[in-house]
């Protein structure tokens, strides 16, 4: 059975334990679902006053708050540990560049919080069926947050979901992924 913080795959179904066998596709597909949620966003920006503006605030509001932590704590708590381990000895370069990656993400998930809060209130209160109290403002949240969260991904899938195709074991991967599951409630036994 699922818990309420599993999240949902693509057809809005919860995920089960299954969908954490392969722990970096299954990151590359939340980052596809985030672009799709930038995509939401910059949308209703544009018109958030828009009859169908609450239950798309409503729908993003849900993954930013449920889904996207649950992500960063995967990356943050499990993925950047395993990838530091694994990371070859600085004579070929592509550790200092993986290091200083996962130092600009690590301060990037924090300003992510940080920017977050006033974007989520102007979400709340879309949800709600309410304009934002400052339109131009809400604007500016969702350019900032969008900005950032493009450059992130982009950074993290050119280089930390390559590195971690190269460098983690199998064994690595199954732990991973069994960490992954379990955030969620799930039992992996993979």
């Amino acid at each position: 059975m699922c818990s309420e913080a599993t999240g949902r795959n693509e057809a809005g179904t919860t995920f089960g334990p299954e969908d954490f066998r392969e722990p970096i596709e299954f990151l590359y597909g939340m980052h596809e679902r985030l672009r799709r949620q930038c995509e939401n966003l910059v949308q209703l920006a544009k018109d958030p006053a828009a009859a169908e503006a609450p239950e798309i605030a409503a729908a993003i509001l849900d993954f930013l708050e449920t889904d996207l932590p649950l992500h960063r704590a995967d990356e943050e708590e499990d993925l950047f540990p395993l990838l530091e381990r694994r990371s070859p000895v600085p004579e070929t370069g592509a550790h200092d560049e993986l290091l200083s990656s996962l130092a600009v993400l690590r301060q990037e998930h924090r300003d992510d919080i940080e920017q977050g809060h006033s974007l989520f209130a102007s979400l709340r209160l879309i949800a709600e069926g309410e304009a934002p109290r400052d339109p131009e403002m809400f604007r500016h949240y969702v350019h900032a947050f969008v900005k950032l969260q493009r450059g992130h991904q982009a950074l993290e899938n050119r280089v930390v979901l390559t590195a971690a195709f190269e460098r983690l074991t199998p064994e690595d991967l199954a732990e991973l992924g069994r960490k992954m599951a379990a955030r969620r409630g799930l039992l992996f036994a993979g």
